[in-house]
């Protein structure tokens, strides 16, 4: 096993958002340092040392394994207590409280996005509804609004 190659593996996973290739790489790193295996850098350009890299990847291991499982286990992507701010894709519309109110304004294509500055979700509000062809689940609200 190559412990950078994973470390840069989970880094583009978080940034890319791809849960199961997270959580892949966090249980690899953590299995190859419990047996012994020295740690990736964390921050090459400052070279912290492996007893400061360790800590950091067994610290950062252990949130993205809790994260990726709660995205992954919720109907909706949303980790448990995480509070609900989107954006508009498309414009800056003021972010409803909760992603049910969301939902049932008319926002659409609602995803947690862990790398945006300000909000931790983003979306499509009513007025910018993306054209189709939609995914799964712009059907599903679709749907829903129809039959209310």
């Amino acid at each position: 096993m190559d412990p950078q190659a994973t470390w840069n593996c989970l880094l583009e996973a978080w940034k890319t958002r791809n849960w199961e290739e997270l959580q892949e790489a966090a249980t690899d790193l953590k299995r190859w340092m419990t047996r012994g295996g020295f740690p990736p850098e964390v921050c090459p350009q400052l070279s912290m040392g492996p007893l400061w890299n360790r800590a950091m990847v067994r610290a950062a291991c252990e949130f993205v394994l809790q994260m990726a499982w709660q995205v992954l286990q919720s109907p909706n992507g949303i980790p448990r207590g995480l509070p609900f701010s989107a954006s508009c894709c498309d414009c800056n519309a003021e972010s409803p409280a909760s992603y049910e109110e969301a939902v049932q304004a008319g926002w659409t294509g609602i995803e947690f996005r862990p790398d945006l500055p300000r909000t931790n979700f983003c979306g499509y509000c009513p007025i910018h509804v993306p054209s189709p062809p939609w995914d799964e689940q712009d059907w599903e609200v679709a749907s829903q609004r129809r039959a209310q």
